[in-house]
């Protein structure tokens, strides 16, 4: 192989080689970019459902303290009906 062939060779691989370097930095920006991307969105949804979480324990809260709730279930029981006879 001649010395010019050599340095071509050379010259190709490290072109070759500075290419791979390049492209490889890239597709590891991307991939940092869609990472990060992924964190802020699972992030934000914990928040998010934090937030609702935490509004909806202030609200039972506030319930359980107002002492003109009462909770409860109730039956309708019509007038002159067996069941109320029943229940007295």
């Amino acid at each position: 192989m001649s010395l010019l062939a050599r340095i071509l060779a050379a010259l190709v691989s490290a072109l070759a080689l500075a290419g791979t370097i390049v492209m490889g930095f890239f597709v590891g920006a991307v991939l940092v970019g869609i990472a990060v991307l992924g964190g802020l969105a699972l992030a934000g949804r914990l928040w998010w459902l934090r937030r609702k979480l935490g509004r909806a324990q202030a609200a039972d809260a506030q319930r359980a303290a107002d002492p003109s709730i009462i909770e409860g279930e109730f039956r309708v029981v019509e007038a002159g009906s067996d069941e109320r006879r029943r229940l007295r």
